[in-house]
């Protein structure tokens, strides 16, 4: 559970080095977004199959609390500049 947790800190906090640094070029964002939706979807994929290994579920898991963390951040990043 703690990994989880410390996973979807650190999902957030890459959020937000990747909407800072790489989007003030502006060149970047198209690349940016579509590996970000890549990365999401490939996580997606493999977490919610059903026939993944018990043995494999941690780390599983941890990838998806980093997934969840990366596009909270990104949400809250959008309302800070909404606003």
């Amino acid at each position: 559970m703690q990994l989880i947790i410390i996973n979807t800190l650190l999902g957030i906090f890459s959020s937000n080095l990747l909407c800072t640094i790489y989007t003030q070029t502006g060149d970047w964002s198209l690349y940016l977004t579509s590996c970000i939706i890549a990365l999401y979807e490939i996580i997606s994929y493999i977490s919610y199959n059903q026939f993944i290994k018990k043995t494999h579920k941690n780390i599983i898991n941890c990838f998806n609390g980093f997934k969840i963390g990366l596009i909270y951040g990104l949400y809250l990043d959008a309302f800070k500049l909404g606003s």
